[in-house]
């Protein structure tokens, strides 16, 4: 193991080189970081791919660029220490929903973390449970136990499934104790048969949409997953019920039922997004279309722009990173710049 720390700049640092190649500037705006702290974290990172023997980040015309083989990346993020403070919040708070109870100490030898990290950690976690009016209790000698647990921890946990899942789509950095926490649920067996529901009802979906049903199927065997029952009447999708209930006919029936209403949202092209998050989309694209007169925007686009915000918006929220490099023109910074002003304006 190398001698230089690996911290939570560089993980990110690592995440970005595994997707591309970027010039400081960009470097700058995906890391939110002075150009002369990303000049440290280079360096203090090449000092470690010497250590290990691994190739270094280097400058070409302006072009930072680490050069590793797909088995040299899997192997780095395959590491105990390449986890940053976000994916060990995230953990621990998936553990201790989906187990129903956590042991600090335990956790504090899995992660090969201090004592008093594990602690801070955790703290942020019992912060956000007492704000969302989620319960728990101390067993002496054992640990914590969750004694209640309320709706927005429910949806918060859905989405930090949903950010997990995500990012393993494009990202050969995930958590490995998470992989680990929900292995049981065979998700690679899910997402053919999910696959197979889409192809057959002719829909077309995302990646935010499958890796959302995906996360249903933990949560209803967590806390019987969400409500998506709506007041029309589903007597006319009957077909669709069975090419559902066909295909997961091995699944529990209830994550069949809440697929089934979940697929006829889709069908009739509602939005599943949060209300906190919809209530921010629809405040940008008022914006947007103020600012670039834009007032008389086809419905069709405008529902799939706002579709597309809010998936936005998510990744953000959730730290996902998700970026290339590319050129941009001078029009482009123009408009980039005023969505910057808008996404300002709106935090």
């Amino acid at each position: 193991m190398g001698v230089v720390q690996i911290n939570t700049t560089n993980i990110n640092i690592f995440t970005l080189f595994s997707q591309g190649n970027f010039s400081l500037e960009e470097l700058s705006l995906y890391l939110n970081l002075e150009k002369k702290s990303i000049y440290k974290n280079i360096n203090s990172i090449n000092s470690f791919l010497k250590d290990e023997n691994l190739p270094l980040i280097t400058l070409n015309e302006g072009i930072y660029s680490l050069k590793l083989s797909k088995f040299q990346w899997e192997n780095l993020f395959r590491r105990k220490d390449f986890i940053t403070s976000d994916e060990i919040i995230d953990y621990l708070y998936l553990k201790f929903i989906h187990n129903g109870f956590i042991n600090l100490e335990s956790e504090k030898e899995r992660l090969n973390i201090s004592r008093s990290s594990i602690i801070r950690y955790f703290n942020d976690i019992k912060k956000t449970l007492e704000i969302n009016e989620s319960q728990y209790e101390y067993i002496v000698g054992r640990g914590l136990k969750l004694t209640f647990l309320s709706q927005t921890d429910k949806n918060i946990f859905s989405k930090k499934l949903i950010k997990f899942f995500i990012k393993c789509d494009f990202s050969l950095n995930h958590s490995i104790f998470i992989i680990d926490l929900i292995k049981d649920y065979d998700i690679n067996k899910l997402l053919n048969h999910l696959y197979r529901i889409f192809k057959a009802l002719n829909l077309p979906t995302t990646h935010f949409i499958i890796s959302f049903l995906c996360s249903l199927h933990i949560c209803i065997k967590v806390f019987g997953g969400f409500n998506f029952k709506r007041d029309y009447s589903y007597k006319d999708f009957s077909d669709i019920e069975n090419i559902i209930k066909s295909n997961l006919k091995d699944y529990d029936s209830l994550y069949q039922q809440q697929i089934f209403y979940f697929v006829i949202s889709l069908k009739r092209d509602e939005i599943n997004f949060e209300p906190s998050t919809l209530e921010k989309a629809f405040k940008t694209i008022e914006e947007i279309k103020q600012k670039f007169n834009l007032n008389n925007l086809n419905p069709f686009l405008e529902k799939m722009l706002l579709k597309k915000i809010c998936f936005s918006i998510f990744k953000y929220e959730n730290h996902i990173f998700k970026v290339k490099s590319a050129s941009i023109n001078n029009k482009e910074k123009v408009l980039l710049n005023i969505l910057d002003n808008i996404l300002k304006k709106y935090n």
